[in-house]
């Protein structure tokens, strides 16, 4: 089960390394690879017994970061027209 996580994990940091022109894909490579963190630490925590609050913690930096990188698309979308990466440089006042 771990091993799947970590390929999940790495899958997720290729797709995000290789396909630099999207930013919706980035964002959603961010997800994948932070849902199968999420589950390793479950994992971690439910084997040794602990507390699962860390779990609605990271959980809640999870949101926050998914609102914050949602905001920054539709900014995007709103002033440019489109939602390439190549266009972030025209972004700056």
């Amino acid at each position: 089960m771990i091993i799947f996580l970590f390929i999940f994990f790495f899958s997720g940091m290729m797709v995000f390394f290789f396909n630099f022109n999207l930013l919706l894909i980035n964002l959603l490579s961010i997800e994948f690879m932070m849902m199968s963190v999420l589950m390793l630490i479950y994992l971690y925590l439910m084997n040794y017994n602990f507390e699962l609050f860390f779990l609605m913690i990271f959980l809640m930096f999870m949101v926050c970061e998914g609102v914050v990188g949602l905001s920054l698309l539709i900014s995007m979308i709103r002033i440019l027209g489109n939602f390439n990466l190549m266009n972030l440089n025209f972004l700056k006042l």
